[in-house]
């Protein structure tokens, strides 16, 4: 986390206001939809040093690319970055959405991949968290932004995927 010159931050008043409209189900799904892409424009127009996400809602986003599990391309998403030690939690909530999101198949067919956050670009080795990480980056994701919850809770019929990212 400290090498991607990532920091968490409390949460201020409006962080938690934004979080209260984008973790409802309507908010959520809108975030669903336009986030990444808001966030990716952001992310290029500051050098990387910023994101909606990050802006709005005071989350520590990164970049992350991974080659697509079917298509062999790469592939770019800004994730909210949970601290686990010296390594980087990821959470496949998508928002609270049906659908498991598409960085977790790209990880789970080709786990390395490239984080990137301002300058710092590094790469990374992911892998499942094993029981005990999924608690830790489960409950510090919640710690930093409360919507995880309300999305975990609307994700039914599928598995919650939670990722470590080791840096190489």
């Amino acid at each position: 986390m400290e090498q991607l010159g990532l920091d968490v931050v409390d949460p201020r008043l409006i962080h938690r206001v934004i979080a209260v409209m984008a973790s409802s189900r309507s908010g959520a799904w809108l975030m669903s939809k336009v986030i990444h892409r808001l966030d990716g424009i952001a992310f290029s127009r500051s050098n990387g040093r910023s994101t909606v996400s990050s802006s709005l809602a005071g989350l520590p986003t990164v970049m992350i690319s991974t080659t697509g599990a079917r298509s062999g391309q790469v592939r770019t998403s800004p994730l909210t970055a949970i601290p686990l030690a010296d390594n980087v939690g990821l959470v496949g909530t998508n928002f609270g959405q049906k659908a498991t999101p598409g960085w977790v198949y790209n990880l789970e067919a080709n786990p390395a991949g490239v984080a990137s956050h301002g300058e710092v670009t590094l790469e990374f080795l992911a892998r499942p968290a094993d029981e005990d990480e999924r608690e830790e980056i489960l409950e510090s994701a919640t710690r930093i932004y409360r919507g995880y919850d309300k999305y975990r809770e609307r994700v039914t019929g599928r598995v919650v995927r939670v990722f470590v990212l080791e840096v190489r």
